[in-house]
């Protein structure tokens, strides 16, 4: 079944409820459900390639899609200057995908999390397109900066990407390391602190 805006809201209200959180939380605004499918398309193709518009069934067996297309909502709302909202669609994020992304940060399309368990994109980070993250990924604040990811970046499990930082375009970081340091472009970080080892090869 192709989702309509009407029907993504159902679905959302449908968490809601199952969430323990009211319906009236969130206004029907259908600007902002057909720009959030529009947005959330990109994801959804990182996941299902070959098809030609949202299936409903898929979406729904698929939770590491669930705090994606929460996110690209309470983005909107936020956005609208509806923070209340936007803050129910992050909680919701959280609950239905065991994964935390603020409606503050900045992504880019095509974003892709694996697993996702565990995973945090925190306030006012900043993430490209087509970035592809797994469980236990934590994108924050040190000392008051927020990291830039830039396009293609893969981050493996459990890495850490803190600080006023930017990660360069087609990077990998290795699971568990910890970037305190800006990378150049296809850098290959590990280890803890990270170091760029893409040179070594």
């Amino acid at each position: 079944m192709c989702m309509t805006p009407l029907a993504l809201y159902e679905l959302v209200c449908s968490w809601l409820s199952l969430s323990y959180l009211r319906k009236e939380s969130l206004r029907y605004d259908e600007r902002i459900y057909r720009e959030a499918l529009a947005e959330f398309w990109y994801d959804y193709i990182r996941w299902y390639p070959s098809d030609v518009q949202i299936e409903e069934r898929k979406l729904i067996l698929t939770p590491q899609l669930h705090p994606v297309l929460t996110y690209r909502l309470a983005r909107l709302y936020f956005l609208c200057r509806e923070e209340n909202a936007a803050s129910v669609c992050s909680l919701l994020g959280r609950i239905h995908g065991l994964t935390e992304i603020y409606y503050s940060a900045q992504i880019g399309r095509g974003l892709k999390i694996n697993h996702g368990i565990g995973s945090v994109i925190g306030a006012r980070c900043i993430v490209g397109d087509n970035c592809l993250l797994h469980h236990g990924v934590t994108l924050g604040d040190k000392d008051g900066g927020r990291p830039v990811i830039g396009n293609n970046v893969i981050i493996y499990a459990g890495a850490a990407v803190l600080g006023n930082i930017t990660i360069g375009d087609n990077t990998v970081i290795g699971a568990n390391a910890v970037c305190l340091r800006s990378t150049p472009p296809h850098a290959i970080c590990v280890g803890s602190p990270a170091k760029n080892i893409a040179d070594d090869e």
